[in-house]
C-alpha cells in the first residue's frame, strides 16, 4: 500500500508537474498492480494473491474518487429541476475567485460559515480549489471567461487560429478538472454579447460559443453548461446563435425581474439561475457633487440582496438559485467597497443577510450601523492640505467600536478588476469617529472611507468622493 500511496500522490500532485493534472483513475491502478506482481516475484502466490486481493478493494475505494457528480436539468411538472446525483438542489451561492486571501483569509470557509452549499469562479481554476471546496462540502460553478470585443482591446472571434487556441484552452481544462466530486456546472462566457457592438464578432462568437458548447457536451456529458447575460441584455442573440446552452445565467443588480420577464413573453424553454446578484451598481445611481456615482449604504446593499433572493425563492419552478456578487478580495470598481459582501476577514451587513437566508438562522451579533460620514470639503480640497473627516456609528449591542480611515484611487471599467490603490493619509485622530487626514498631492479624484469594526468580525463601510485641487 505504501508503493500505491507514493505513486498516487506522484500522479496527482499539481505542485510537482506545474499544471492541473487528471485524478487518480483505474487504468493507473492496474498498472500499479502488475507493477506489485513483478516485485514480488520471488515470493510464493499466496503471498502475492493477498496482495492483488488487497489492490482491488482499493481500486474500488479511489475508483469512486475518480467519478464526478452526475448533475442534470430535469423537465418537472410545473418547470425544472437541478439534480446532483439524483437530487434536486438549490444553489445558496456565492462568486468566490479565489480560495485564499493576501493576509491568509480562508474566503472558501467564509461561504461555508454563510452557508452557501456552491461556489463560483471566473477564471484560472485549480485542482487545489476544487479539493479546498470538496473538503468543505461546497460545489463550483467553474467559469471560463471570454472576452467581449471592444474599440480598445484586440480581440477578435473572426480568427480560426485564435478561435482554436481558445477551444484548446477550454476542453484542456475540463478534461482535468470533469471527475472531480466538487464540480457542478460549467460558466463559458459572461456578457460577451452585451459588451461587444460589432454584429459580425457577435456572430462569429455565437458560432464559436455553440460549437464548443457541442464539444462540452460531448467530453462530459454529466455537467450542464451555462452562459451568463447581463440581465436580459444578451437574451436576443443567446437565443438566436447559441440553442444548445443548458442553463441561463443571468447577472443581476437589483433588476432581475426584466430578465426573467424577457424570458416568459419569448417563451424561453431554458431553465435559469442568477450568475450573479448584487447592489445597485454605479450605472443605476445618481452622482454627488463631484459628478461620481454614489456609493450606496450597507443597509440599502443589504435590502437589494434580500429583495433578489426573495424574487430566486418565488420562482423555484424555472430557477435553480443564485451566487452573490462577491466575496474574497477587495476591487476597485467605482469604489473598492462597492460589490464585496466582506473586507478581508471581517464580515459586512449583506454577508449577514445572506446567512439569514442561506441558513435560516439569526446572526450571533447585529453589524455596527453606520448613521452619517462626513468629508469636509469634499467638493475641492488643495493638495496636500489636511481635511476633517466624521462619522458616527452604533452598536445594537452596547459594544466598543473602532474607526478607521483611508483614501484610493477610483477605477470603473465594469469588465476589470483593479486592485485597490491606497495613498498615504498620515491619519491624525481626533475625539471618537472623528480624524484629520492629508489630502493627496495630486489633484484628481478620490474617494475616502471609514471602516468601524466591532469586537465579533463585522464591519460597517462607507465613502465619498474627495475632489482635490491643485495647491498655490
Amino acid at each position: 500500500m505504501t508503493m500505491i500511496r507514493e505513486f498516487a500522490r506522484k500522479r496527482i500532485c499539481p505542485e510537482q508537474t506545474g499544471r492541473q493534472v487528471p485524478y487518480f483513475g483505474a487504468a493507473a491502478l492496474c498498472g500499479v498492480v502488475a507493477n506489485a506482481i513483478k516485485w514480488r516475484k520471488g515470493i510464493c502466490m499466496k503471498r502475492i494473491l493477498v496482495k492483488i486481493n488487497v489492490l482491488v478493494v482499493t481500486l474500488g475505494m479511489l475508483g469512486g474518487l475518480a467519478q464526478g457528480a452526475d448533475v442534470s436539468v430535469k423537465r418537472a411538472a410545473d418547470g425544472w429541476q437541478l439534480m446532483v446525483d439524483g437530487q434536486p438542489f438549490i444553489i445558496k451561492g456565492v462568486g468566490c475567485n479565489r480560495a485564499t486571501g493576501d493576509q491568509g483569509e480562508d474566503y472558501l470557509k467564509m461561504a461555508k460559515e454563510m452557508g452557501a452549499n456552491a461556489v463560483r469562479t471566473w477564471g484560472e481554476t485549480t485542482v487545489a480549489y476544487l479539493d479546498r471546496a470538496r473538503d468543505l462540502d461546497l460545489k463550483v460553478a467553474v467559469g471560463f471567461w471570454l472576452n467581449p470585443v471592444r474599440p480598445q482591446s484586440p480581440e477578435t472571434y473572426q480568427s480560426p487560429k485564435r478561435l482554436r487556441h481558445l477551444k484548446n484552452q477550454i476542453m484542456k481544462a475540463i478534461r482535468s478538472m470533469k471527475k472531480h466530486p466538487a464540480v457542478l456546472i460549467w460558466i463559458v462566457g459572461v456578457e460577451v454579447f452585451s459588451h461587444t457592438d460589432d454584429p459580425a464578432e457577435k456572430r462569429a462568437f455565437g458560432s464559436f460559443l455553440k460549437n464548443l458548447i457541442d464539444s462540452i457536451h460531448h467530453e462530459d456529458p454529466h455537467h450542464p453548461v451555462v452562459y451568463a447575460t447581463s440581465n436580459e441584455q444578451d437574451l436576443p442573440d443567446l437565443t438566436a446563435y447559441v440553442p444548445n446552452v443548458d442553463i441561463i445565467g443571468i447577472d443581476t443588480y437589483g433588476t432581475l425581474a426584466q430578465a426573467l420577464g424577457w424570458t416568459d413573453r419569448h417563451h424561453t424553454d431554458k431553465p435559469t439561475l442568477v450568475a450573479e446578484f448584487g447592489p445597485f451598481g454605479a450605472w443605476d445611481v445618481q452622482k454627488d457633487i463631484n459628478g461620481m456615482p454614489f456609493d450606496p449604504s450597507d443597509a440599502l446593499k443589504a435590502a437589494v440582496y434580500e429583495s433578489t433572493w426573495r424574487q430566486v425563492e418565488a420562482s423555484k419552478n424555472r430557477c435553480f438559485g443564485g451566487f452573490a456578487f462577491v466575496l474574497g478580495e477587495p476591487r476597485n470598481q467605482d469604489s473598492v467597497t462597492w460589490f464585496n459582501i466582506n473586507a478581508g476577514a471581517l464580515r459586512r451587513k449583506a454577508y449577514w443577510t445572506l446567512y439569514r437566508f442561506y441558513t435560516g438562522l439569526t446572526p450571533p451579533h447585529p453589524v455596527p450601523t453606520l448613521a452619517e460620514f462626513i468629508v469636509q470639503s469634499s467638493g475641492g480640497v488643495r493638495a496636500g492640505e489636511r481635511f476633517q473627516v466624521k462619522a458616527a456609528a452604533t452598536a445594537l449591542d452596547g459594544g466598543a467600536l473602532q474607526y478607521h480611515f483611508a483614501i484610493a484611487t477610483i477605477f470603473n471599467d465594469p469588465l476589470i478588476v483593479d486592485k485597490p490603490h491606497y495613498l498615504a493619509a498620515d491619519e491624525q485622530d481626533a475625539a471618537l469617529g472623528s480624524a484629520s487626514l492629508k489630502a493627496p498631492d495630486q489633484p484628481g479624484i478620490y474617494r475616502v472611507y471609514v471602516n468601524v469594526t466591532d469586537a465579533y468580525g463585522n464591519v460597517a463601510v462607507a465613502d465619498r468622493s474627495l475632489k482635490v485641487v491643485k495647491g498655490e
